[in-house]
């Protein structure tokens, strides 16, 4: 009998180890890394311009309300095939309704203008519940760019992410790379039902991608007529 609980001890103590989490809100310090079983967000974070935010595989960013990642700076988020680094919410509740603008989803993380040259790299991430809804914050459900070339994904998933106007798992005003990423059951009302790119002399480069039952498309009944709208599913550029 002492023998069994010296070894549940000594398994107690391993898993305390090796499955940690935080809670974290608030500005990223010079060479955070986030190496834990679980992130929780309890608010916004800021990563200001010269910080890269690293976070290792395995990793699981939850939101626990209407948060986002706020990024001047850059990320390094590279998973592998085994350990995916996951962005979801905690609560999903009412993630369909439109009219909660905040329910059942999580802000997304916003690339914002900077002067930053480091690239933010994406491998083996899935995003999902990223919810842009809102009449001020209405593209870009779990990815918004804004003037920020230097951002790449490579075999990222993106599912169950929505916004009004502009893709509904990511819209940007930049060139940036995606490649071998799975775009999957995304929604817009407008225009670009997994991605939206929406500027003059960019060149984005889409390759080798999958896109499965994203959708693009709006409805308005007047009694008479019933109107019908959207453009791309996919991909609008």
């Amino acid at each position: 009998m002492k023998t069994v609980i010296f070894l549940s001890l000594i398994m107690f103590a391993f898993t305390l180890c090796f499955s940690q989490n935080i809670y974290f809100s608030g500005s990223v310090d010079q060479g955070t890394v986030w190496d834990y079983d679980t992130v929780f967000l309890e608010g916004n974070v800021n990563i200001p311009e010269d910080i890269i935010l690293e976070i290792a595989p395995g990793t699981k960013i939850i939101a626990e309300g209407y948060y986002r990642i706020e990024a001047y700076g850059c990320i390094l988020a590279l998973g592998n095939v085994q350990d995916t680094i996951v962005f979801t919410v905690a609560d999903k509740t009412d993630f369909a309704d439109t009219a909660q603008y905040e329910a059942g989803g999580w802000d997304g993380i916003h690339f914002l203008p900077s002067t930053c040259s480091d690239s933010s790299l994406f491998e083996y991430c899935k995003f999902s519940y990223g919810k842009a809804v809102k009449p001020d914050n209405n593209s870009g459900g779990a990815v918004l760019i804004t003037n920020r070339n230097n951002i790449e994904f490579y075999n990222c998933t993106f599912e169950y992410n929505m916004c009004l106007e502009y893709g509904g798992a990511i819209y940007s005003n930049s060139t940036n790379l995606i490649s071998y990423c799975k775009f999957v059951l995304n929604r817009t009302y407008e225009h670009g039902g997994a991605i939206a790119f929406k500027a003059e002399n960019i060149e984005p480069i889409i390759a080798n991608c999958e896109f499965i039952k994203n959708i693009a498309m709006n409805h308005e009944d007047d009694g008479s007529w019933l109107f019908r709208w959207g453009n791309g599913a996919g991909v609008y550029i």
